[in-house]
């Protein structure tokens, strides 16, 4: 049997709600547990209920959101040259679009904030990393680094100006847009 639907209403209406007093308060130390839970329409118990603290919350709210964008699956700079690296890329993109599109209104709030924005920057930096050790190239692979570097932080640019309301497109063309990005190579 599965959770209550209430409780599951509230964690998620805490979770959101986290994201927008990130967004407004700029700095997750300024974060507090009562402003949480006013914005989530809930009480501090409820809170308690459901997370430890504000890091727990983060940390939980973070990972999910952040985790599900997996820049680490988009494939490298190699398999870009045919069709069947293009249809996984295309496929890649498509799974990012379709999660950032349900959950647009948490995305706006955490780009909103300095706290979102560098573990987004952060992040982008460990697929990289990962990248290279599935791919299996030494860390001074330097065309390497700048394509994926320029392929992971495009596609981040694009969906976070999307995300907050900058860029006024649908999703279908923010998915067309973000297809377009092997297209561009270094010479």
């Amino acid at each position: 049997m599965g959770l209550d639907r209430r409780v599951i209403k509230s964690e998620e209406a805490i979770k959101e709600a986290f994201l927008l007093t990130l967004a407004e308060k700029q700095d997750i130390n300024k974060v507090t547990i009562s402003r949480v839970s006013q914005n989530a329409n809930v009480n501090r118990a409820t809170f308690y209920r459901h997370f430890k603290s504000i890091s727990a919350l983060r940390e939980l709210v973070f990972s999910e959101y952040i985790g599900h964008i997996r820049m680490d699956k988009i494939p490298a700079v190699p398999a870009m040259d045919d069709e069947a690296g293009r249809r996984e890329f295309a496929t890649e993109i498509e799974k990012i679009v379709t999660y950032v599109a349900s959950h647009k209104r948490a995305y706006s709030y955490l780009v909103r904030s300095n706290d979102g924005r560098s573990l987004i920057y952060d992040y982008a930096h460990d697929c990289i990393d990962v990248r290279m050790q599935i791919d299996n190239l030494p860390g001074d692979d330097k065309r390497y680094i700048s394509e994926m570097t320029y392929r992971i932080h495009g596609i981040i640019g694009i969906w976070q100006d999307w995300a907050s309301g900058m860029l006024d497109i649908t999703e279908q063309d923010l998915f067309r847009k973000l297809c377009q990005m092997p297209e561009i190579a270094f010479k």
